[in-house]
Parts: C-alpha cells; sequence; structure tokens
C-alpha cells in the first residue's frame, strides 16, 4: 500500500484519473500505428512521434471510393494540440492510382485546447462504456466503414472503435474538438 501511495504522489495527481483502466493490447496499438505509418509514407508525410497523442484512423469508403484517413493530434512544448491529418482516395476497380490529400495541420484554439485537456483529466472519460448514442446523420468525416481511436497520455491509454451507433458521449466530444465537426 505504502508503495503504491509512493508511486502515485511520484506519477502525480493525474495518474489517479485512471487508475485501473483496462489498458488495450499493446498488438492492437501497433497494428494501427503501422496503418498510420503506411498511408503516411505512401503520401510521403512522416507520422509524428510524440509520446502524448491522440490518433484516428479511419478506413472504408463509398460510392466506388475508398478512403483512408490519418489525424494525429500532439501537443507542442507550448502545450498548444496540434493537429495533423492526412487522407489517401483511390477509385475501386482501379489497383494503381491513388490520390492523397493536401496534410491539414491547424492549432487548437486556446479554449478547444483547454476542454480537450479537460475531458483527458476527467476520470469518467477514461472508464466511459464504448458504445455511444446513434447519431442521426454520422459526420461526414466519419462516413468509414472503420474508425479507431487511440488516446495516450504519460499516465492513461484508451482505445476505441466506433460504430455506427456512434462514439460514446465523452469521446464524441474528443472526436468534434479533433475534427471540427
Amino acid at each position: 500500500m505504502i508503495a503504491a501511495a509512493a508511486l502515485l504522489a511520484l506519477a502525480g495527481p493525474s495518474a489517479a484519473v485512471c487508475r485501473g483502466a483496462p489498458p488495450a493490447p499493446a498488438a492492437k496499438y501497433l497494428a494501427d500505428e503501422t496503418a498510420h505509418r503506411a498511408l503516411r509514407a505512401e503520401l510521403g508525410i512522416p507520422m509524428p512521434t510524440d509520446p502524448e497523442h491522440i490518433t484516428i484512423y479511419t478506413a472504408g469508403g463509398h460510392v466506388g471510393v475508398a478512403v483512408q484517413t490519418s489525424i494525429v493530434a500532439t501537443r507542442r512544448p507550448d502545450g498548444a494540440w496540434e493537429v495533423n491529418a492526412v487522407e489517401r482516395y483511390k477509385q475501386a476497380g482501379n489497383s494503381t492510382a491513388a490520390t492523397g490529400s493536401v496534410p491539414r495541420l491547424r492549432t487548437l484554439s486556446a479554449a478547444d485546447g483547454n476542454n480537450l485537456d479537460s475531458l483527458l483529466a476527467m476520470r469518467a472519460f477514461w472508464y466511459e462504456p464504448p458504445d455511444g448514442r446513434a447519431w442521426p446523420v454520422p459526420p461526414p468525416d466519419l462516413r468509414r466503414s472503420e474508425l479507431t481511436i487511440d488516446v495516450v497520455t504519460p499516465m492513461c491509454s484508451r482505445r476505441a472503435s466506433v460504430s455506427e451507433r456512434g462514439p460514446a458521449p465523452l469521446l464524441a466530444e474528443v472526436l468534434q474538438l479533433l475534427t471540427g465537426t
């Protein structure tokens, strides 16, 4: 008990926020990181490597077009959150031609960054049940067959796969802040 209290004191108050939260298997994180890296390598765009990050990966498509999206949010040294997004489109039946998007890079406003930090500081965020409320219409950027989000901080990690029902409420707020939808 004393050792646990000492570790908590060394780790700081944020460690108590997610203490005991079930971690996602490392193999799943690595598989998705590989997907992010492969997509970005094809487009000639490096993968951000900051230890504190939020990644969103989507793969799927609509109307004969396959779409892959990699969104990576990282904390800059000044504390602001920076969001780096890329997409690749590929026509169905065309195995060679693929079109990549111009990377979108933006910094969250101070208010949005504070909102994101507040969500990550909530114990409820790390223990939120995975199933969300049904979306009346999914946001345009999330109309994909597969969406995975990983949130990794120095003390906590969370993985969620978003279904057609939509994300859980707190996770939905994180997605809205990062995608602007």
